[in-house]
């Protein structure tokens, strides 16, 4: 697992480089959203607060994600301070020292039907008494066509700093305490609208002037409740062909309607019966998928 994840990880960076994109810090929008630690200082008035702060574009996460549709790539901005009442005299000489403070991203409440990673997972802003920034590409792919669709998901953006407790001579006096902080993005799945439309046969015997039925059963194969609307496209003119108009059916359920068919009192022969089954949005019908189409061969 931990193999897979490297080579996965490495390939991602790789084609980052060749597509141009870069882990060094990037100029955010003006929709961006900012979340930062305020931890208050409780470890005496002479201890110096590490604060972490996390920008990115939230253009970058307000378009649905479909699902199978590759990865979004969202930029964070991983920005470090040191501040408190002696930070401008103490920061030049821990500078000496700790240059850059090492922070470890992790992501947590990664639903299964997700694949999320961030790349690189340790980021080196300066230390200094003003923001510092060092950035990494949050990449987000819905791997499952059943994820829920219209759903707000949050997922934790854990930022660990390597030195938790930047310490002075002999390790005794604490310089610096620099706490975790956790940043939360949500996203949304985009609907995907996907059926399946199978008769009980493909073929029926219609004895002239008789009312014949053939089941058919549709099931929800997308990741919201879907509503099918169902067209005659072809039959002969002179037959009763009837059938329901539209159902509504929940995700991983299935549902099962009939073909009612009459023929003339004089039929011999065989005739085609096309139809024709949409799945869209159940809430707003704008939102389409692929029509799937049924021939049922009728003799006698």
């Amino acid at each position: 697992m931990k193999s897979t994840i490297c080579n996965k990880g490495i390939t991602i960076a790789i084609t980052a480089l060749i597509i141009g994109l870069t882990f060094t810090p990037t100029s955010i929008s003006q929709l961006e959203k900012t979340t930062k630690n305020n931890n208050t200082n409780d470890r005496g008035p002479f201890t110096l607060q590490g604060v972490i702060k996390v920008n990115y574009n939230a253009s970058e996460l307000s378009e649905k994600i479909p699902p199978s549709g590759g990865y979004r790539l969202v930029h964070i901005n991983v920005s470090y301070k040191v501040q408190g009442l002696l930070a401008n005299t103490l920061v030049p000489f821990i500078k000496r020292k700790w240059s850059h403070m090492p922070i470890e991203l992790s992501i947590e409440d990664v639903p299964e039907w997700a694949d999320i990673f961030i790349v690189p997972n340790v980021v080196y802003p300066e230390i200094d008494t003003q923001w510092k920034t060092d950035g990494a590409l949050l990449f987000i792919s819905v791997q499952n066509t059943t994820a829920p669709a219209h759903i707000p998901k949050i997922i934790q953006l854990c930022l660990e700093p390597q030195y938790e407790y930047l310490r002075g001579p002999l390790g005794i006096i604490t310089l610096v305490h620099s706490p975790n902080h956790t940043a939360r993005l949500s996203f949304v799945v985009n609907y995907y609208p996907l059926i399946s439309v199978v008769p009980e046969n493909d073929t029926i015997v219609t004895p002239p002037g008789q009312v014949v039925e053939l089941p058919i059963t549709i099931k929800n194969l997308g990741n919201a409740k879907t509503e099918i609307t169902v067209d005659k496209l072809e039959y002969p003119d002179d037959w009763d062909v009837n059938i329901i108009s539209n159902t509504v059916i929940n995700i991983n359920q299935e549902r099962q309607v009939s073909l009612f068919i009459r023929s003339p009192q004089n039929f011999s022969g065989n005739q085609t019966i096309r139809l024709a089954f949409t799945p869209s949005y159940y809430a707003w019908s704008e939102y389409r998928g692929v029509t799937e189409f049924i021939s049922i061969l009728a003799y006698y």
